[in-house]
């Protein structure tokens, strides 16, 4: 488990928005390129945007802009993307600041450009290795780091290997090394860089730092790590995923509550609701019925405690259907059973602090 010491502080702007730029520009070429209209004629196609939707147009369809409806190509996406990341500014006080560097923080889109640009230099090194002479040779050292490749995962700057013992080795590239142009070039030495050039000066990159396990440790190979909103686990089983949450960890905000204050003003469907959306994420995410079970009864335990009607809460618990689930009766009164069991352990814990 890798995190991203530097990274929005640190991207050249120029850099962002050539990166970015080209990735947009490419997926109109490849778009305008393969897919064909409804008379099976090529066309060139729009990203048409409206208030409810965001769909692909052929010329012939494109609408005028209006209030309500917009088109784009690829270069006025890039207009606006070199407009939003030249003209992002800072008040303090009565000094006007202007952001010569970082990615502009405060937008909506600032996760989204994090996560482009990143890919933009993973995408490099992948295509590096394919386009290698010794990409399709099992054993070779290309064919086996586009299987590693496969298996890693990253959200934002947070970054997952597994089964990746070679991703240190392969972690920066080379100083000064550009993405190969076409299909010329051997394979990139790396995947992201560790330094910036910026007017002839040397600035630091995307720096990487090892958290699971720590970076003092020795180690390279955990049983568990904890990514986004899950502990990943392996046992005698096999693999599974258990529910992680940063707040549990932190003392001041472990007992806090998570769920709307009862007395608000949001209509009951929307408060009751909680229940059904937060066990349709525990069956995605556990896999396992004892975690899915011991997941929903501290859910159900939280939201009494905060004042929720637990008749109306098992009403919803009881309508509860997603795949996984069991569905013969018994199964269902047995997982009930377990819920319950899991709701009044952790009431009588709470009592017991209290």
């Amino acid at each position: 488990m890798y995190d991203f010491k530097t990274m929005y502080p640190t991207i050249p702007l120029q850099d962002l928005k050539g990166r970015v730029g080209n990735l947009i520009r490419e997926v109109f070429q490849k778009r305008n390129a393969i897919v064909r209209d409804g008379q099976n004629h090529q066309c060139q196609w729009w990203l048409q945007l409206s208030k409810s939707q965001a769909i692909w147009v052929g010329g012939a369809n494109r609408k005028p802009n209006s209030r309500w409806v917009q088109t784009f190509d690829a270069d006025r996406i890039c207009s606006f993307l070199d407009k939003l990341v030249d003209s992002t500014f800072i008040t303090l006080g009565k000094v006007v600041l202007w952001q010569r560097i970082g990615i502009p923080m405060g937008t909506n889109c600032a996760p989204f450009l994090a996560n482009l640009y990143c890919f933009s230099y993973e995408l490099a090194f992948l295509r590096s290795l394919v386009r290698s002479q010794n990409a399709r040779q099992k054993g070779s050292r290309e064919h086996t780091l586009i299987r590693r490749m496969h298996d890693a995962s990253r959200y934002i700057d947070d970054l997952l290997t597994v089964n990746f013992p070679e991703f240190e080795e392969v972690m920066y590239r080379a100083r000064g090394e550009v993405d190969p142009q076409g299909t010329t070039g051997g394979p990139l030495t790396g995947i992201y860089p560790n330094t910036f050039s910026n007017g002839g000066t040397e600035q630091q990159g995307l720096v990487l730092e090892r958290v699971q396990p720590e970076s003092t440790s020795a180690e390279k190979i955990v049983g568990e790590v904890d990514y986004l909103d899950v502990t990943i686990q392996r046992d005698t089983h096999g693999w599974h995923c258990d529910l992680y949450d940063k707040r549990d960890a932190m003392p001041s905000q472990s007992g806090g509550s998570r769920v709307p204050n009862i007395h608000t003003a949001l209509s009951e469907a929307c408060k009751y609701g909680i229940v059904h959306s937060q066990m349709h994420r525990f069956s995605r995410r556990l896999r396992r019925l004892p975690l899915f079970c011991k997941a929903t009864g501290k859910l159900l335990a939280h939201m009494i405690i905060h004042g929720y009607d637990r008749c109306k809460l098992w009403l919803r618990v009881k309508r509860f259907s997603a795949r996984g689930i069991p569905r013969d009766p018994a199964r269902r009164r047995r997982m009930f059973n377990r819920i319950r069991q899991y709701q009044e352990d952790t009431l009588a814990q709470h009592h017991h602090k209290q």
